[in-house]
């Protein structure tokens, strides 16, 4: 698997992260706190599968972040715990952080329905930040980083009018695939 557009889109999901992070300090509005949580934990989530990918370990269609990091070799494990503590010296106790960290486990799919939620949601946003920003760290620091730029296309016009006639029959294909399953849905509750 080639993980390029996996490092980058965690590395842009934590660069959201931050950047909400500094929103929310500079105006103290909790408008930006779930946009943040949100960005953060799914940054964490995409470091910690781009590093297990990089691996050859298999993780299925997981997305709690305990469960990911388990999955690490022990080496980076220790790592990314390490970058962590240097981050947040508050959690340098071994049971506070992975107490901390399984507060944030599920983060991602509880924060985006945080709305349907029958009790509060608890996540510590330095923890969550020193986190995500190991793994980002961990993972460049092995795999390089992950740019992505946009070059000219070599060929001839015609090349590049398939490239736009199969980006077409992909959108439409998808848009009857949507179509399709969304009627089936509404067939079934009724």
């Amino acid at each position: 698997m080639d993980t390029t557009k996996l490092r980058y889109l965690a590395g842009s999901f934590l660069t959201a992260y931050i950047n909400l992070c500094a929103m929310n300090a500079e105006v103290e509005d909790p408008i930006f706190v779930v946009p943040m949580v949100v960005n953060g934990a799914f940054s964490a989530e995409l470091s910690l599968k781009a590093i297990l990918a990089e691996n050859g370990i298999e993780y299925g269609k997981e997305h709690n972040l305990l469960y990911l990091f388990s999955l690490l070799p022990d080496d980076m494990l220790q790592e990314v715990v390490q970058r962590s503590w240097e981050r947040t010296p508050a959690f340098r106790d071994t049971k506070v952080w992975i107490n901390q960290l399984c507060l944030i486990s599920d983060a991602f799919e509880e924060w985006r329905y945080g709305f349907e939620a029958k009790q509060s949601l608890i996540v510590d946003t330095n923890f969550l930040q020193a986190f995500a920003q190991a793994l980002s760290i961990t993972l460049h620091a092995h795999y390089g980083d992950a740019e992505m730029k946009l070059v000219k296309v070599e060929g001839n016009d015609e090349t590049i009018e398939k490239k736009f006639q199969d980006a077409t029959d992909n959108r439409r294909q998808a848009a009857i695939e949507h179509f399709d399953r969304i009627v089936k849905k509404s067939r079934n509750q009724k």
